[in-house]
C-alpha cells in the first residue's frame, strides 16, 4: 500500500500527542480507553485499525502503523513489505520499505502473488494464440502485442504474415519481459524460444 501523507502527518502527530501506543509486535494501544484496538482483515488481507481524533477516523493498515511509530515517516511512493510473505505479521522485524517494484516482485517469489495475473491470458480471438489478432492488411494479415501490469499497458510488437510468427514474436517478447513466470503460445519452446529446461 502507498503512503497517503496528508492522513501519515494527522497520524504521527496522534502517536506524538500519546494518544494511541504502539508495540513492536504490531499491537495497538488506545491511552484514553486503556484498552487494545481490535484489528480487522481488509479486503486485500491486511489487518487495520480506526484510529479518532475529534471526531475525524482514520482507518490505517497495521503494518504502516507500526512503521511509522518507530520509523517516522514512509518517503513519497514508496511501500511496506512483509519480509516473511505473512500478510497479518506485523512485528517491526518483519517490514521494510521497498519500492513498488520491489514489493511485487518480493510478493510473487513469495507466493503471494500468481504470475498469471502480471498478464491477460486470453486466446479467444480468431487467432488462437495469446497476444495475436487480425488485422486489415492482406500482407502483413497478423499483429502481435502484449500487455503489461500494472499498470495496464499494451506494447505494439507489429505485423506478421503468419499468426505463428506473431505468436513467436510475442513468446520471445514475454519470455524478455517476464521471465520464466509467463503464459506462452508454444510452453515447448518451439521455434527459438527458450524454455525453463533449456
Amino acid at each position: 500500500m502507498r503512503s497517503n501523507l496528508k492522513n501519515e502527518t494527522a497520524i504521527l502527530s496522534l502517536l506524538g500527542q500519546g494518544i494511541y501506543s504502539v508495540t513492536r509486535e504490531g499491537r495497538v494501544f488506545s491511552k484514553r480507553t486503556f484498552r487494545e484496538l481490535s484489528q480487522m482483515n481488509n479486503p486485500g488481507g491486511y489487518k487495520n485499525v480506526v484510529l479518532c481524533e475529534y471526531g475525524k477516523r482514520y482507518r490505517v493498515l497495521v503494518h504502516r502503523l507500526v512503521w511509522l511509530a518507530f520509523n517516522g515517516p514512509i518517503a513519497p511512493g514508496m511501500e511496506i513489505n512483509h519480509l516473511n510473505g505473512q500478510k497479518t505479521d506485523n512485528r517491526l522485524e518483519n517490514l521494510a520499505v521497498v519500492t513498488p517494484a520491489e514489493n511485487t516482485t518480493h510478493a510473487r517469489n513469495t507466493g503471494l502473488r500468481k504470475p498469471e495475473r502480471l498478464f491477460r491470458k486470453r486466446v479467444n480471438n480468431t487467432s488462437g494464440f495469446i497476444g495475436v489478432a487480425r488485422t486489415r492488411s492482406r500482407k502483413t494479415p497478423w499483429s502481435a502485442r502484449i500487455t503489461v501490469a500494472p499498470p495496464e499497458r499494451s506494447i505494439w510488437l507489429g505485423q506478421y504474415t503468419t499468426a505463428e510468427q506473431a505468436a513467436m514474436v510475442r513468446d520471445a517478447a514475454a519470455m524478455m519481459l517476464f521471465g520464466d513466470q509467463t503464459a506462452l503460445n508454444f510452453p515447448w519452446g518451439k521455434c527459438g524460444v527458450p524454455t525453463k529446461d533449456e
